[in-house]
């Protein structure tokens, strides 16, 4: 099976066709004169954001958020088609959700059941971020059949990580990958995956878990031995209909190397690996597995197949 790969970034510059983009046609019809403000102005300094736009079977959105009205947690609203509140969900079209000590949710999907997957950081009690998931319910609810009443909190490195894409198996597991630093807290591409009830699959990778470096070994800069990587994250992942998981983000190359303050920074350069469905690297994608490319690419949010 021959698998193309399609990835679109956009970036903002003098071109004919950016003012088309810039100066679209708004539907009055939607919301308020072609807008629907979901968050309301009080609560802190700090503006809402948006992380994650979709869309319901029956037409309904989901915007998955951080509200200026709870800031450390997870934000969903959920708007009918015409771009109004649909109060049938959570408290008058909002649900917030604290994940840990303190969450912010990154990104979402909609499961084939109807039920609503967000995903993000949580800090445990001990101040460290760590993975974080939660699952809800068609109105809003928690599902309490997943985690621990309807939230995950995982453990995965050693010290800061985050989720930054989610994605489903056909089998109804969850890949959720991100970044994940080492104990000198230089952040690695972290990929896991989850039973559809929450816990960690140990057959995938080690233990549940693929932490993996795609930029190489920095041994020396000039005549100083180093004998570290660099920081990079994943941003996006795919699953292939053979089951084979891609996962993509921002990774280095070795040249233009400098040392701040005893971490290592390099020139960026866009980085995508496969792993067959048990979590091993897929050799014969790209070299060994691996795709870097500081020529055409930078950096990658999202991909489709």
């Amino acid at each position: 099976m021959r698998v193309y790969l399609l990835f679109l970034v956009v970036v903002l510059a003098s071109h004919p066709g950016i003012s088309q983009i810039c100066n679209p046609v708004l539907d009055l019809t939607f919301g308020s004169s072609g807008l629907a403000i979901g968050s309301s102005s009080t609560g802190p300094a700090t503006p809402p954001w948006s992380a994650k736009i979709m869309v319901q079977a029956d037409n309904k959105i989901v915007q998955v958020c951080r509200l200026a009205e709870a800031e450390n947690r997870f934000g969903l609203i959920r708007y009918k088609s015409n771009g109004t509140f649909d109060s049938s969900f959570g408290n008058n079209g909002k649900v917030t959700t604290l994940v840990g000590a303190r969450s912010a949710a990154n990104t979402g999907l909609i499961q084939p059941d109807g039920k609503i997957l967000v995903a993000g950081v949580g800090d445990s009690a001990s101040g460290a971020a760590n993975f974080a998931l939660a699952r809800y319910n068609s109105d809003g609810t928690l599902d309490n059949s997943f985690g621990a009443g309807g939230t995950v909190l995982s453990k995965i490195g050693r010290y800061y990580e985050y989720i930054s894409d989610i994605a489903l198996q056909a089998d109804g597991k969850i890949i959720a990958v991100g970044s994940s630093s080492d104990s000198n807290y230089i952040s690695a591409f972290a990929t896991v995956r989850y039973h559809p009830d929450g816990r960690i699959d140990s057959s995938f990778g080690t233990n549940g878990k693929v932490i993996a470096h795609l930029g190489p070994f920095i041994s020396h800069i000039g005549t100083v031995f180093y004998g570290v990587y660099s920081f990079e994250n994943a941003n996006a992942v795919l699953v292939q209909g053979d089951g084979k998981i891609v996962v993509l983000g921002n990774s280095y190359i070795i040249n233009g190397c400098f040392d701040y303050y005893g971490w290592v920074y390099c020139n960026p350069a866009f980085g995508m690996t496969r792993y067959n469905s048990n979590g091993t690297v897929d050799s014969s994608f790209g070299i060994g597995g691996k795709v870097v490319d500081s020529v055409n690419l930078y950096y990658v949010s999202a991909a489709a197949l």
